[in-house]
């Protein structure tokens, strides 16, 4: 039985996280959920109430 995981990966700017998430996709064939293009959307399609967006994002996490 394979144990599915959820890795999470954060750092500040210009600290490699795009790079490892590309090695990881590449090399290990991974989905990446990239949080800043899913809020970006979420926040562009909604600016009224951003924090219901960025909710709507994240819900499924269970954050």
């Amino acid at each position: 039985m394979t144990t599915q995981r959820i890795i999470g990966l954060t750092g500040g700017i210009a600290t490699g996280k795009s790079t490892v998430t590309t090695y990881l996709t590449q090399r290990y064939q991974l989905p990446i959920f990239d949080a800043d293009v899913h809020v970006r959307k979420a926040i562009a399609k909604n600016h009224q109430n951003e924090k219901q967006s960025a909710y709507r994002v994240f819900s499924w996490m269970n954050c």
